[in-house]
């Protein structure tokens, strides 16, 4: 078989015509060049040597097949090797330190609806306004987990205090320092979550 008819050598093709495409793109939109962008031709160039090689050895196909395989996995596998595994955001809620009373999260569909979020690495920042309100275009049960177990109070100074979320039939405080928050209705419509609504008293009103 001829070099350039190795599948070997289409992949170092494609892998020249990707190169030139992302080259030309960033050219065009005056952009810089991804990190990675060299190591296309690099590759194409190694793939290349690789079905040359394989021409003039003429090994049984079996051979060459898995040799092919190797040449193509051993990258792939590589790259993926070395990305970090995705991890979805941490969610955290924000209310301004003492407020007391209902605390409502209502969700919308409407992509037109900009969730107001602050962003850190690995985390989002979500605040109620002054009436202990919120509409989000969020997952509903990633919305759960933060105000479970990330839902603070907010000082001026920056720093923040836990709300502790708890369940009304199985508390009891006589702390009047303490406060507490207790989810007291969630809606749907059509089996859409409308609203989640919680209430933020001192511990010793339950």
């Amino acid at each position: 078989m001829k070099w350039y008819a190795y599948p070997l050598a289409l992949v170092a093709w494609l892998l020249v015509a990707i190169f030139l495409f992302i080259v030309t793109w960033n050219w065009l939109g005056e952009l810089p060049n991804p990190e990675w962008y060299l190591y296309l031709p690099i590759g194409a160039v190694i793939l290349v040597g690789v079905s040359v090689g394989l021409s003039y050895l003429k090994f049984a196909w079996e051979l060459e097949v898995l040799i092919q395989v190797v040449f193509v996995l051993a990258p792939l596998l590589w790259y993926l090797n070395l990305r970090e595994p995705y991890r979805p955001p941490v969610y955290v809620f924000l209310i301004e330190a003492g407020y007391t009373g209902h605390a409502r999260i209502s969700f919308t569909n409407d992509e037109a609806t900009k969730t107001q979020v602050r962003s850190t690495a690995d985390s989002l920042f979500f605040r109620f306004n002054a009436e202990g309100q919120m509409v989000l275009n969020e997952e509903y049960g990633m919305v759960q987990d933060g105000m479970q177990n990330r839902w603070y109070y907010l000082y001026p100074d920056g720093s923040r205090k836990k709300i502790e979320v708890v369940d009304v039939t199985k508390f009891h405080s006589t702390d009047s320092t303490r406060f507490v928050a207790v989810q007291d209705s969630i809606a749907s419509n059509k089996g859409k979550i409308e609203f989640i609504q919680w209430t933020l008293q001192r511990a010793d009103k339950y």
